[in-house]
């Protein structure tokens, strides 16, 4: 009789839980195609696909001219294969250990920032991955939690659609180093007079200090001080890390500071 009274109850759950499980099912369906429709239907950013400067090489690869890009920015495209891997390795230490395996947003380095910033009492970091900064440099915003979500959101967008290769370039193309010069190849090419295929750690430290912010260290005696102290604190970051050790960091430090862009090879215009 107990037994009986039991299988009838299951019954009665089954039959009353059937319009809640698909209620349920129906919820899935829409929040799945809700986010699918959020990350492929809208347009990526413009300037995801701006044309960066045009250059002719020389047969040795060197650059004989650059041309402006189409919105007057000194912007020459790099690979990631064409890039020092010593300073990717300090790019990806400073700003997104776990490139290669978040999606967009990194919630250990979230969960971190939190602690650091409730601890400070201020906002000293906001755990923004590479993907994220991608996105706030093609559509900058006021810093604020309402732009770290809209950033975070377009960086999920960015992993769905481009490879992390592709983030990557995009990303080293438009760093802002001060005025028109984006990248790190325009950067090189302006300040050190050579590709970034090879850099040493000063350059290595100028390079990851000066977009942190580029209105205050772009690079003229104006800004000599707060440059340096830039680099330092790039140079002490990367030693903490385990990334130098604290003769590759009194190197960068000592090394004199590019105050100054060359202008670029124009030779055939």
């Amino acid at each position: 009789m107990l037994r009986m009274k039991r299988a009838k109850n299951i019954f009665h759950w089954s039959r009353a839980s059937a319009p809640l499980r698909w209620g349920l099912a129906l919820l899935l369906v829409g929040l799945t195609a809700a986010a699918v429709a959020y990350i492929y239907l809208p347009p990526l950013p413009a300037r995801i696909t701006t044309p960066g400067s045009r250059v002719i090489d020389y047969a040795d690869g060197s650059p004989m001219t650059v041309f402006l890009s189409p919105d007057e920015k000194w912007r020459v495209p790099v690979r990631t294969a064409e890039v020092d891997p010593d300073y990717l390795t300090a790019l990806f230490a400073r700003e997104d250990q776990r490139f290669y395996y978040h999606p967009g947003v990194d919630p250990l380095a979230i969960g971190r920032s939190l602690v650091i910033n409730v601890m400070a009492r201020r906002m000293v970091t906001g755990g923004s991955t590479i993907s994220m900064q991608l996105a706030k440099l093609c559509e900058p915003r006021p810093r604020s939690l309402s732009a770290k979500l809209l950033e975070a959101g377009m960086a999920v967008r960015l992993e769905a659609r481009l490879t992390k290769t592709e983030i990557l370039e995009r990303y080293l193309e438009l760093l802002p180093f001060g005025g028109n010069i984006e990248g790190i190849e325009s950067a090189s090419l302006a300040f050190f007079g050579h590709r970034a295929d090879s850099l040493s750690e000063a350059e290595t430290a100028f390079l990851l200090a000066v977009p942190q912010n580029p209105g205050s260290r772009r690079p003229c005696e104006q800004n000599r001080k707060r440059l340096a102290t830039g680099v330092e604190r790039v140079a002490r970051m990367l030693v903490k890390k385990g990334v130098w050790t604290e003769a590759q960091a009194q190197s960068a430090v000592k090394a004199p500071l590019p105050l100054q862009a060359r202008p670029f090879p124009r030779d055939a215009l």
